[in-house]
């Protein structure tokens, strides 16, 4: 029986997530302390470009590439 609240969840979902949520991590936090930068400012910053991102594109685009590290 599938959970009502989460009707999409299952173990390959679930994994995806988890592989999101490191690659992000490092992206979003261990980055920006390794270069001297404030790690709350990265992800505040993501956050306006996902919004601005999803404004301009009518919210037709699914993702939005967060940061780049090679920056």
């Amino acid at each position: 029986m599938k959970p009502k609240f989460f009707p999409g969840m299952n173990a390959r979902n679930v994994l995806l997530a988890f592989q999101h949520l490191f690659s992000m991590f490092g992206a979003m936090v261990i980055v920006p302390i390794s270069t001297g930068l404030n790690p709350a400012a990265a992800i505040f910053t993501a956050g306006e470009g996902t919004l601005i991102f999803h404004w301009v594109a009518g919210r037709k685009a699914p993702v939005f590439w967060g940061r780049a590290s090679c920056i």
